[in-house]
């Protein structure tokens, strides 16, 4: 598949961030809508039993930004008609610690398949309607921002071949560990100077600009502040 010249523009622009956040919806669609749907079947369908707590635990997690998380797990048994059922959840921290070792709670199931079961009856269906609410919302997102991202890379790449060329003077060249971008000005037909950052991008395309002084721009002569670096739109 060929892609359209403004693709590079695009994705400077962020929009591989738009296309993830799109992708995102779609995956918690799918998962939203499967629990939603096995929710439904076990409302529809399931009945109860009294289950029992053989083990607990609590996992800790680092986080990134140093702090722990923890997550808690129970393992109980329960009856069915096929014998006893053995299965592990993780379950919210009251109810861990509302339920000690050996304690007993009612126990959601479909006595066809036992392994589709709730802790709290309902929660499936509520769970995958949450899902589902946040992958509509990450989709709609996604779409929003790559249709108005694609509209602004057009129009950028356009000023290849519509828009103003000026030498711009570079200002600064910022090199973090997060962004490689210039800042720089430049002049337009009404004689005032205009300052514009480009996209960040490699270390290598900014850095090898070595002594240059100088850089060629385009801008909108009819919005002189829609200016955009020659290299940032090839």
């Amino acid at each position: 598949m060929t892609l359209p010249d403004f693709s590079n523009v695009f994705l400077r622009m962020g929009g591989w961030a738009a296309l993830i956040v799109a992708g995102i919806g779609v995956i918690l669609l799918l998962i939203g809508g499967n629990d939603v749907e096995k929710g439904e079947v076990l409302l529809a369908n399931g009945t109860s039993a009294t289950a029992t707590i053989t083990r607990k635990s609590v996992q800790s997690n680092r986080r990134q930004n140093g702090g722990t998380s923890h997550t808690y797990s129970i393992e109980f048994e329960f009856p069915t008609a096929r014998g006893t059922q053995s299965e592990k959840s993780v379950v919210d921290p009251r109810f861990f610690d509302a339920h000690p070792n050996g304690g007993q709670f009612t126990v959601f199931f479909l006595p066809e398949d036992p392994s589709a079961f709730e802790v709290s009856t309902g929660s499936t269906l509520s769970l995958g309607k949450t899902i589902r609410f946040f992958g509509i919302f990450a989709l709609v997102a996604g779409i929003g921002a790559t249709a108005y991202l694609t509209i602004r890379a057009r129009r950028a790449f356009g000023l290849l071949s519509n828009g103003t060329q000026v030498e711009a003077k570079i200002y600064e060249v910022i090199h973090t560990k997060n962004e490689n971008r210039l800042r720089f000005g430049y002049i337009i037909e009404s004689g005032e100077t205009l300052e514009k950052k480009s996209f960040s991008g490699n270390r290598e395309r900014v850095m090898g600009l070595g002594s240059v002084k100088t850089i060629p721009v385009y801008y909108d002569p009819k919005d002189p502040k829609f200016a955009f670096w020659r290299d940032d739109l090839l």
